[in-house]
């Protein structure tokens, strides 16, 4: 498993530097309508996070509730969204995006942070949030002036994200490293 959690550890990074890449090459409105949708569905799975409160496993590194998985409802949105996208042009690839949401949501659960359930709903709800937000982007998207509120849009909601989690991410980064030096010394 120690592969695993090391691919674990690196998919919220992994998927990260992906959607930059992609919102760096294409810069579109159907691109940045997807970003917001994914921080807008983060946002939710948070909020439901709090309401629902359900403890994480007991072998699990953090203590913050883990009902829904925050993980799996992104990675559900993004590649239910990037499956919804490539449907007519390429379903090998669509299968392929739910195949490698699936997996990687599925490392939750088999490193010990969430449950199964946990994991289960939280790729549910991405999932569904991921639809309607697809089918949604067809009405919204067909005004041209839209598409520059959507730009706008993405940018705020993007800048807003980074600030919230950014930190976070940063934080766990810096004590993965810290516990990484103090093993590396109680070793020697």
């Amino acid at each position: 498993p120690k592969l695993l959690n090391k691919l674990d550890s690196l998919t919220k990074w992994l998927v990260s530097s992906i959607v930059f890449i992609i919102v760096l090459i294409r810069r579109d409105g159907p691109t940045f309508w997807c970003l917001i949708g994914s921080i807008l569905a983060s946002f939710i799975c948070k909020v439901l996070k709090k309401l629902l409160n359900q403890k994480r496993p007991h072998a699990a590194k953090k203590q913050d509730p883990g009902m829904p998985s925050s993980h799996a409802n992104s990675l559900a949105f993004l590649s239910t969204y990037a499956a919804l996208s490539l449907m007519k042009s390429s379903p090998i690839s669509a299968v392929l995006c739910i195949t490698g949401g699936l997996l990687l949501a599925s490392l939750r659960v088999v490193c010990g942070h969430h449950t199964t359930s946990q994991v289960s709903v939280g790729y549910l709800l991405g999932s569904l949030l991921a639809s309607s937000w697809f089918n949604l982007e067809k009405h919204v998207l067909s005004f041209s002036l839209a598409i520059d509120v959507v730009q706008t849009t993405a940018a705020i909601a993007v800048a807003t994200f980074l600030l919230v989690f950014w930190r976070s991410w940063m934080g766990e980064l810096q004590s993965a490293l810290r516990n990484r030096q103090l093993n590396s010394i109680s070793n020697k």
